[in-house]
This record gives C-alpha cells, structure tokens and sequence, in this order.
C-alpha cells in the first residue's frame, strides 16, 4: 500500500508521529474497519497480484498454494533491529565500517561501540513463547554479531563515492562545476547524499585576510610556490585535471634540513581536507609493495593527498613500480589482512619531504617526467638571528589548530581555487625544479656531471664509438683527479683510481664497460655496428649521441666524425685465409708465420745487432711512405712465405665485437710510432697510433684468451711464460746480450716451443730485419740466434 495514500490523521487524532505509533498497534480487523473503502479494495486487489505473480514465478497452478499477506509480512529481529537503533538517521558502512551523519559530515562509529549498542538491544528485547511466558531468545553473541553484519549490509555504499570533488567546509560543501576545462565553483548546504567521511575545518570566505596565509606561503620561493598551489589545487577533482591534461601533475620532492616550514605546509593542507583526506605512505611502503607486502597502502583508496614527512633515501625511486603507478594515477591493489586484494585507480597528488640526497640513478626521462624538487632552503626559529639568513617562526602555524583554522585555511583555500583556474589554463611551469633535479642526479652518479661537462646529449643522426666515448672520459677523470697514472719500479705506468664518495657510484676503469653504463643513462639511443678503420672487423656504437649538445667544454678534442653505422642486414664479406703447408714436426703455430722452414740454407751466419737501430729507422720510413699493395685480405703480399703466396696474418681467434681496441704504445728505442698496417698483419697487435700502455703485453694477454697478464713474480707462472716476459722486460730496458744470457732457463738451456712463438713475433712487430734473418735460418740456427 502507498504510504501517501493513506492519511494517518484520518486514523487517529494527533500529530503524524503519534499516529503511526498507534496504528502499529492495532489488530488487523481493527485497521481494515477505519481505513476508507478504497484503501480496503486495494488490500484484496494488491493480494490478487502478488498471488498471480507468485505462481507465475514458481511455475505453479495449484490451488494448495497460499502466499504471505503482503500487506502483513512477519517482521524478523535483524529488521526490527536496524529500524530500532539505526532508522533515526541516516547511516552509512564503507569498508565495513559505520560512519553515523552528525549534520555536515559522516562520522565514523567504531565496531566497539555498535556491539555495545546492539547487545544492549538483544539484551532487552522481549518474545512471548507459545506457554505464555516472557523469554529473552536474542540475548547471546550470536545473535549481536548477527545483527551487526545485517545493518553492515543493509547500509554499505559504494566506496568510489566517498569524499566526492569539491571541499567540506563548515558552512557548506564548496562543489566544483565544469564547462569542458573551465573550472568554476558555488557553495551549497549540507545533504546526506554527500557522503564526506570527514570533519569540516575550514570555512570559505572570498573575503577572507590573507595576512597570515601568505606568510605561511613565504617558506616557499614564488616559482616553488605557484608550483605547490597548483599542485594542492588538482586535489580538488583530480581525476577531472588529467583527463584534460594527462600527467601533467608531478609528485613533489621537499627537499631540506629542519625548521624550514615543510611540516607547516602539510599541517595546512591536512587541515584543509579535515585531517582525513590525507595520508602518509612512505617510500619504504612503496618499495614493500614491489616486495609483495600490499597491507600499507591500503590506506591510499580513499587519500586525496600523499604527504609522508618521513623518507629514508634507501630506496631508488626510479626503481619502485607501485610508485609510478601511484603518480599517474594507475591501477593499485587494496590488500588488507585476511582479505583479498581489491584493486582500484589512485586519485591523489604526492609529497615527499626528504632530508638526505634522494636515491635517483634512472634515466632522465623516467624522472623528469614524474619528480619535481623543490628546495626549501629558509630557516625558521624562535629568536632569529638574522645575520645567519634565519627568519622568526611562530609556532601557532602549527601547534594552534584554532589559529590555523579561523586565520590560515580560508585565504590559503581562495589561494588554492584560485591556482585551479591558472592550472588549466597556463598548467605547470617546472623549469624552476630542473636545477635541483639535476643536482639529485650528479650526486647519484658522477656521469651526468660528465655529460654536462662535455655537452654529451641525444642527437639523432650522430654515432659515438666506445673509443670515442672513452677519450674524452679519460681526459675528464684526469683533469678532476679521478684518475691518475704513475711509473711503477719496471718503467710501467699503472693507473691509480680514486673511488666516487658513493659506493654505488662505480667509475668507468675501462672501453669495454662505456657502452653498456651510457646506454643506461640514455636510452633511446641505438646500439649499431660501424666498421673499424682498418675495414676488418666491426665495431659497437650508439646511434643517437654526440658531445655537441649544450654542454661545456672540457678541453678535450674536437668531436670526432661520426662513422656510418652498418645496415643491420648486410652481409659482411668473409675473409679468405691463404692455403697454408702443413709439414710433419712443424714446431710453430699454424697460424703464425712459419719461421721453422727453410727457403735457403744460410749457414755460419749471425745477426748483425750493431745496426738494429739503423735497420728499425729505415723499415719504418719504408712503410710510412709506401702503402703495400694488397694481396689476401689479410695479409701482406710484399713479405711471401715458402710457397710463394703471401703471409697470412690470421691468429686463428677474432675479436669480439665490443667497441674495444687493444691499447697502443710508442716502440722502444724509437722516436717515431710504428705505422705497420693493421690489414695486412692480424697476428700481431696494431701500432698506427701510438698510446701510453705496453703494446706487448696487450698482445700477449690477447693471445692468452684474453685474459689478464700474470704477474711475473706470482708462482702460478710457467718458467716459459716468466722467461718471455723477462726477455720482453729486458729489450725495454736496452739489456745487451750478456745480460740476456743470466736470465733463467729450463730445458738444457734450450726455449721451448712457446716461447720461440712469443719472441720470434715479438721480434716481427718490432725488429723486422733481425725477424728477417731468423726465417732465412735453420732450425739450429733460430735457437742459437734467439738465445
């Protein structure tokens, strides 16, 4: 029955309230008797349709039938329950939580005090058994326990619309009205259907003074501080700012020691949102969200406002995912203990207030495009000594929370809808962060200072090999005192590295390590092959990168010109070794030169090491001014071997292709670099261009697998291997002969195989003419000569 269809005062006399208590009371009859005619008729006609549309329901014509008068269903205790202690107004359950209206918000009513409540209720309610007697059935734990899940069910709302856009404010709730971008607002009264789960502190006044709010806001710079206005501003319906203006809205690092103002400002806008719109996770709960521990930012479902005070720097930021996903507003999973997870979209803005260097070693897109700092660099006390840059605090800012409300929040709330207009309008300006953001980064890692030193920045068309790289971060190390090299007791230069104040921040101590911690740093550059400029082998590069950006200069070279990276599909040209003549007892390495077989006897004949200068000096000259012609790839056709065809150059083992050359140095007992060309000799290393480590060395730890070089003094060493690096030690000193005769042997005094190999190439590279001599001799003849 329509409940306006039924006038209660035509019932009983009295007002409206009364009436229906009394018409509750009566029996059935009683009521059909003094209800009016047609209301009686509807009785029968509403008992008609329900009947039909059961049977419809079940399926069913049968007679047997009968349905529950509709008009006078059997109320059962959880309904008398909720309309006896729940039904004086309006009540909502969010989170399986009871929030109570008091009027201008939704109050929370703890689970302690609801079972007080209803235990007190089962406790007195009264049921008549069939023998007449007054029974108290509901009075037991149960039966609270099941009163309570039934109000929580019968009064949940959906949590998505808890704390809607707009502010509670105390005389009113200030609701946010858009036309496309345009924001504007209007201040309307307190309803129900608002579900704001927190108390209003802040009144809106257009009129409000502005004394106190802008000395509260001069913590901050006028840059900073249109920054952090704009930002508090987007709280106000920020799912509204990024559909027109994407992630435009950055988290915002507070960074500075004590007594700066930082705590005041979260104090504010704490208490602008009621000290309950706003949340505290930290980075740590960020990062245990990654490790799977969801429980602490279960929290954040309801936050219009992140701000944690607190913040180690162990965490990288660029690092945590949920943090990412936190900023621009991605799914996230409410997980509480004992219950599944339920995911949900964020919708607040960050602060983290941080005293230490944040942890930021990511790329520069990761970060420009999610962190803002803003340096609070004032310092506030009681009895400022201005000589020190100090500024006299008021502690009402922060412990008066009367003051902050009634001086404080309502211009600081004329500030923030003001900064919502400019917000769409202008959006966010965070040149004035960049400074401090780079900062963070250089102390996170030395190689963003070196790329602002050296100008090293995207460029699309230009390519930098690892040596290129290298060169200049060598000379950069060098001149800021990173590194250093120094003459050790055997004439070696060793490098002597100082250590970054970070143990993180590891240096670059060699080529081969360039590409792989620059791509790190940027990457959307290319990993491309380019050819070496001997044509025989490749070389990694990044495609993308350049030193003519906006950088300084650090006094290095000009940028070198960027080689042509290979297309990824081409074929390189295989090389082709030339035939070579296997002979039984050959004591030599197949690959290398066979200095052990005899093109002509040549007996009785000594090399003449009076004139080893003078036949160094004239080869180098030769082969500077005349290139060879070419004859195999490989291999140099003016030098043939037994069979007439020219000596092939190949080791039997290819470099890999990493961007790394073997070190160079300047011939001993030279003043000019060696200018043997690369293509034509492979088996031995390349002297074009002279460097400052022992060429040697570099050749024989190639030639060993490319492993280290021992140490001449370690007891790992075979005597063959220690005699060859005496004999390499010993030519660099300018030893004669005699001395070379004192050094150690083995064998009968005798070389072995190993070492006829090191030496006899060691003698190609750098004597050619006593190399010469040796291959035109007998096998007897080469042991002599070489001891």
């Amino acid at each position: 029955m329509d409940i306006v269809s039924c006038n209660p005062a035509a019932l009983h006399r009295g007002g409206e309230e009364s009436c229906w208590k009394k018409i509750r009371r009566l029996s059935r009859a009683t009521f059909k008797a003094k209800c009016p005619a047609h209301i009686q008729n509807s009785f029968e006609s509403r008992r008609d349709e329900d009947s039909k549309k059961r049977k419809t329901e079940w399926g069913v014509e049968s007679k047997d039938v009968t349905t529950p008068d509709s008009f006078d269903p059997v109320e059962e205790f959880t309904q008398r329950t909720l309309f006896s202690l729940y039904g004086d107004k309006p009540w909502i359950c969010v989170d399986n939580r009871l929030y109570a209206w008091t009027g201008t918000y939704y109050k929370l009513s703890k689970d302690a005090v609801e079972i007080k409540r209803l235990a007190d209720f089962c406790n007195t309610y009264p049921v008549i058994d069939k023998q007449g007697e007054l029974k108290f059935p509901y009075a037991k734990p149960s039966k609270v326990k099941e009163a309570l899940e039934w109000v929580k069910m019968r009064l949940s709302v959906d949590p998505d619309l808890v704390n809607p856009p707009g502010i509670n404010c105390t005389n009113g709730v200030l609701h946010i009205h858009w036309h496309c971008s345009t924001p504007s607002w209007e201040l309307v009264e307190h309803d129900p259907d608002f579900y704001y789960i927190y108390k209003p502190l802040v009144t809106y006044n257009p009129k409000a003074d502005s004394k106190a709010s802008d000395r509260l806001l001069e913590v901050l710079d006028a840059p900073q501080r249109d920054i952090f206005l704009k930002t508090i501003a987007a709280s106000l319906d920020l799912e509204t700012v990024r559909k027109y203006k994407g992630r435009l809205v950055r988290a915002l690092l507070f960074r500075g020691h004590g007594s700066n103002g930082k705590d005041t400002l979260r104090e504010a806008v704490s208490a602008m949102y009621g000290h309950q719109g706003m949340t505290g996770c930290t980075l740590s709960d960020f990062a245990a969200y990654d490790e799977g521990r969801k429980f602490p930012l279960a929290r954040l479902r309801h936050s219009r406002v992140n701000w944690a005070s607190e913040n180690a720097s162990t965490a990288r930021l660029d690092r945590i995912q949920s943090l990412k996903a936190f900023i621009t507003g991605d799914t996230l999973d409410s997980e509480r203990k004992g219950k599944d997870a339920e995911p949900f979209k964020p919708n607040a803005i960050s602060f983290f207030n941080i005293n230490d260097t944040p942890n930021l070693q990511g790329t520069l897109e990761a970060i420009y495009g999610r962190y803002a700092v803003i340096c609070a660099n004032k310092t506030f006390k009681i009895g400022a000594d201005p000589t020190k840059g100090e500024i006299e605090a008021d502690p009402r800012f922060k412990d008066d929370p009367e003051f902050l409300c009634s001086e404080v929040l309502p211009a600081f709330l004329n500030r923030v809808l003001e900064a919502l207009q400019r917000l769409m309008t202008e959006g966010i300006d965070y040149s004035c962060t960049e400074k401090a953001l780079e900062d963070i980064q250089v102390e996170n890692s030395h190689l963003f200072q070196f790329c602002k030193d050296t100008g090293l920045n995207y460029d699309p068309v230009s390519v930098l090999t690892a040596s290129d790289i290298w060169t200049r971060l060598e000379q950069w190390y060098l001149e800021n005192g990173t590194l250093t090299y120094e003459s050790g007791s055997n004439g070696k230069e060793r490098a002597i590295w100082a250590e970054q104040s970070k143990h993180c921040d590891r240096n670059v101590k060699a080529v081969n390590q360039v590409i792989a911690r620059f791509r790190a740093i940027f990457p959307k550059t290319k990993l491309v092959t380019v050819p070496h400029e001997s044509g025989k082998k490749t070389l990694q590069a990044l495609q993308g990168l350049s030193f003519g950006g906006h950088g300084g200069n650090d006094g290095g070279d000009s940028v070198p010109e960027s080689p042509t990276p290979i297309p990824p599909h081409s074929t390189p040209i295989p090389l082709h070794s030339p035939p070579q003549q296997t002979t039984e007892n050959q004591d030599l390495h197949p690959t290398h030169p066979n200095l052990l077989h005899r093109v002509e006897k040549m007996e009785n004949s000594t090399p003449d090491t009076g004139d080893v200068e003078q036949k160094v000096q004239e080869n180098i000259l030769e082969k500077s001014m005349t290139p060879p012609p070419q004859g195999w790839v490989g291999c140099d056709a003016q030098e043939s071997s037994i069979l007439g065809v020219e000596n092939c150059g190949g080791t039997g083992v290819e470099i890999a292709e990493t961007g790394v050359e073997i070190p160079q140095e300047v011939v001993p007992h030279t003043q000019t670099s060696l200018s043997a060309p690369s293509i034509e000799r492979s088996a031995v290393p390349n002297t074009a261009t002279a460097a400052a480590t022992d060429e040697l060395e570099s050749w024989l730890e190639y030639h060993q697998v490319k492993k280290s070089y021992p140490n001449p003094k370690s007891d790992n060493l075979r005597s063959s291997q220690k005699r060859a690096f005496a004999i390499r030690e010993a030519y660099r000193v300018s030893k004669t002969k005699e001395d070379l005769s004192v050094l150690p042997r083995e064998n009968g005094g005798k070389f072995s195989r190993e070492e006829l190999v090191w030496v006899t190439n060691w003698l190609y590279q750098f004597f050619p003419g006593e190399y010469n001599h040796v291959q035109a001799t007998s096998k007897i003849s080469q042991q002599r000569l070489l001891e």
